[in-house]
C-alpha cells in the first residue's frame, strides 16, 4: 500500500539523479502547477538540467474538461520559444 512506479508518478521518485534534460512547462492555471514546480526543483536540486516556465493564466484548461475555450493563441508563441530554448540549450552539450 502506498507504493506507486516512478514512471506512473515520476514527482513522487526519490531517486532524481541522472535524469535525462528536462523542459517542464506549467501555467497559472494549471491543477497541477504547485506539483510542477517541485518537481522542476527537485529535479534541479539533484544536478540535472531543467528548464523550466510557469505560463499565465489563460492556457485553456477549461477545454479538457469539456468547456470551450479560445486561448491557445495566447501561449503557444511562449511554448514554441520555451521549446526551441530547450533544444538549442541541449545541442551545445
Amino acid at each position: 500500500a502506498g507504493v506507486c512506479h516512478p514512471y506512473a508518478a515520476p514527482c513522487l521518485c526519490s531517486r532524481m539523479a541522472g535524469v535525462a534534460p528536462t523542459l517542464l512547462l506549467t501555467a497559472n492555471d494549471d491543477p497541477l502547477r504547485d506539483e510542477a514546480i517541485g518537481y522542476a526543483g527537485r529535479l534541479a536540486e539533484a544536478g540535472n538540467k531543467v528548464r523550466q516556465h510557469v505560463l499565465p493564466a489563460g492556457t485553456g484548461w477549461p477545454s479538457i474538461y469539456g468547456g470551450a475555450s479560445n486561448d491557445a493563441a495566447t501561449w503557444q508563441d511562449s511554448v514554441r520559444h520555451e521549446f526551441a530554448g530547450f533544444v538549442a540549450d541541449i545541442g551545445q552539450h
